[in-house]
């Protein structure tokens, strides 16, 4: 492809070529389709792909870490689709060998499940696990958001209990406000402080993270808590009946096309919603497409309207750099510096980005595994998505 791009053409013949072999989809108005999706060139869209192809460029030559595949998605066709060759048996030799769906370092499970195309999401996850939340809604559900989550667990003998941890709700755990003491941020996750490890080395990880000693009063202060979102997986199924897995597979992926996709569970049997889902970049690049839509997929409402409401805005700060927002399980944050519309992202270690803008009518999606150090964040989106978007 490069060789052909070197070539001497005319102005106008090398612009044609430009757009036909620079761009990894075909020219709009040769139907055609990639995972279901219908495509489109950039410049249709209105997209500077020399822009999107400095990225490209940037990404291949490893300037921006190890990332896996680079989707762009706008007035819901796949506009641009890059994936990136990595060799991540000789990128972890001499780490930890253990072959072990929870160790980061097995070429087996991480970031590929088992050879497939299947990526790991990480906590990207949890804003899937959310969504499903809101098809259950929409299929006759209830969740009482601001119910103490105790009432759930009755069966369970749980320690530290005091009036503060009785006034947990679920409204609290989607908007990581419970007030648990727990900290995953501050060490890597392989350090044996590390609450995340922690509780994938007890025998219980949902009690684990419900003995807890409170931190902070409930709706304090938000601290980012996988374990909460573990804890969300295992109320959706004792309200349900049904694992988050299973449902999501059945009223929220096949309606979508989504058939093939992996979900991790823990020991005990409860989907692991705060980490475990393993999907293609271009699938999830639908269920961002989804939240574009308010829910409606294929003119059905998959998601509650109520929900999504709930869903796509901030309702917690979410203490990072910019003060960006937290809400249901998603982040959030402004556009531009002057801008009052937001960026709303799934995210997950390693480099997994889900970002949704609103204003522009696109969905961006980044795989990667950069667990070695620092990668691609959501400002790619403000420094190199954006400018081809509005240039």
């Amino acid at each position: 492809m490069n060789l052909f791009t070197k070539l001497n053409f005319t102005k106008r013949a090398t612009n044609i070529l430009l757009l036909v072999l620079l761009s990894s989809v075909p020219v709009y108005g040769q139907p055609e389709t990639t995972d279901g999706w219908e495509t489109a060139t950039p410049a249709v869209v209105g997209i500077n792909q020399t822009l999107l192809d400095d990225l490209h460029q940037k990404i291949g030559s490893g300037d921006l870490g190890h990332v896996d595949s680079m989707l762009i998605i706008r007035h819901g066709k796949m506009v641009y689709e890059k994936h990136y060759e990595r060799d991540y048996v000789a990128i972890n030799k001499g780490q930890n060998p253990a072959v072990d769906i929870y160790n980061y370092y097995s070429p087996k499970y991480h970031p590929f499940y088992q050879d497939t195309r299947l990526h790991s999401m990480q906590s990207t996850t949890k804003s899937v696990q959310s969504a499903i939340f809101g098809v259950a809604m929409q299929n006759g559900f209830a969740f009482d958001l601001d119910k103490s989550i105790l009432s759930y667990f009755q069966d369970y003998e749980i320690a530290n209990v005091d009036a503060r941890k009785k006034n947990i709700t679920l409204r609290h755990m989607l908007n990581m406000r419970a007030g648990f003491d727990w900290d995953e941020s501050s060490t890597a996750y392989n350090d044996a402080e590390n609450a995340f490890l922690l509780m994938t080395l007890s025998d219980d990880w949902v009690k684990y993270v419900l003995d807890l000693p409170m931190a902070y009063e409930p709706g304090e202060e938000f601290f980012y808590n996988s374990g909460v979102s573990l804890v969300l997986s295992a109320i959706f199924q004792k309200i349900t009946g049904t694992d988050v897995a299973s449902y999501g597979g059945e009223h929220l992926f096949q309606p979508m096309g989504i058939t093939d996709f992996y979900w991790k569970k823990t020991p005990q049997g409860v989907s692991d919603g705060q980490e475990g889902l393993y999907i293609t970049g271009s699938d999830l690049a639908k269920l961002g497409q989804l939240m574009l839509n308010g829910g409606l997929w294929n003119q059905k409402q998959l998601v509650s309207p109520d929900w999504m409401s709930k869903m796509t805005q901030p309702h917690a700060e979410g203490g990072e750099v910019s003060k960006p927002g937290y809400g249901f399980q998603w982040w959030f944050s402004p556009l531009g510096n002057d801008s009052s519309s937001m960026l709303m992202a799934g995210r997950g270690y390693g480099g997994q980005l889900l970002l949704i803008d609103r204003e522009h009518d696109t969905v961006v999606v980044f795989t990667g595994w950069n667990i070695y150090g620092e990668g691609l964040s959501r400002s790619v989106y403000q420094e190199s998505i954006l400018p081809a978007l509005e240039n």
